[in-house]
């Protein structure tokens, strides 16, 4: 992959971080817990992919990309440790939400998650658009 598809690729998940992330902040108004996890989750998951696209790396499922985040990003000191385990949990949260009959989110659980997705994307758009 050239530079520039990486560059356009990881523009695009941008656009998705975003999208997601403004859905799961207006969901959150409306207390729509389970569905907010979704939004927050995939928000993250683009923003993640984007990092790793612009600096060369393509994992092809959701743990390849949690365990090569962890070991290009986290293991090296590029990014604080929290931000791995709110990437897991997030992704945990999400599929409890989406499959498990008995399983409902709250504003307890996901509240504080959400202040600390939004720093990891911000820092993510930091790291990828400044010069």
């Amino acid at each position: 992959m050239t530079e520039e598809e990486r560059r356009v690729i990881a523009g695009q998940e941008m656009v998705k971080t975003l999208k997601f992330l403004t859905d799961s902040e207006e969901l959150a108004k409306l207390e729509m817990w389970n569905v907010v996890a979704s939004r927050a989750y995939y928000a993250l998951y683009h923003a993640v992919m984007a990092m790793m696209v612009s600096d060369g790396f393509s994992p092809k499922t959701h743990s390849g990309l949690i365990t090569e985040f962890g070991r290009e990003y986290v293991l090296t000191g590029k990014i604080d440790p929290k931000y791995s385990k709110v990437l897991s949990q997030m992704r945990s949260i999400r599929k409890n939400c989406d499959y498990d009959v008995f399983y409902y989110t709250n504003r307890e659980e996901m509240e504080p998650i959400l202040i600390t997705v939004r720093e990891l994307i911000e820092l993510i758009v930091e790291r990828i658009f400044s010069p």
